[in-house]
């Protein structure tokens, strides 16, 4: 495999591999704000990139989260550490949508870091779960 000796190669490179994954894919600014976003995570949202771009995560909230479920996330990314968890968001429609996301900090703990968010729609799991739940409980 040919070394990238060029910066802007390897931006390039990683770009399209964002791009092409089958995972949404956000970077998010130290005040959560959003930097990127791929062509799913949009898809999952709602929200076209214009509408994304500089504006906060926060725009995706949900209210089915309490205080210590935010409380352990920054816990764990603030000392440099990743978070997994599955996050329930609404859509730009207000529909809810389950993620199940990784975030990870990039940069030194205590200073202004970036993050890293992968996801994966789980929301069809959760209903399916919810579904055989309910069915289980009739019999």
């Amino acid at each position: 495999m040919e070394k990238v000796d060029n910066i802007s190669e390897e931006i390039a490179i990683l770009l399209r591999a964002f791009n092409d994954s089958i995972k949404s894919i956000a970077l998010l600014d130290y005040e959560t704000r959003f930097l990127y976003v791929n062509d799913i995570f949009q898809h999952r949202c709602g929200y076209g990139k214009e509408e994304l771009l500089g504006n906060k995560v926060s725009l995706l909230k949900s209210g089915q989260h309490d205080t210590e479920f935010y409380k352990q996330l920054w816990d764990r990314v603030n000392t440099n550490q990743m978070y997994q968890a599955v996050f329930t968001n609404k859509n730009k429609a207000g529909t809810f949508y389950h993620d199940e996301q990784t975030i990870i900090p990039i940069g030194e703990a205590g200073k202004e870091q970036h993050f890293l968010v992968v996801g994966k729609d789980i929301s069809n799991a959760i209903a399916s779960e919810l579904n055989s739940m309910s069915y289980e409980s009739i019999e």
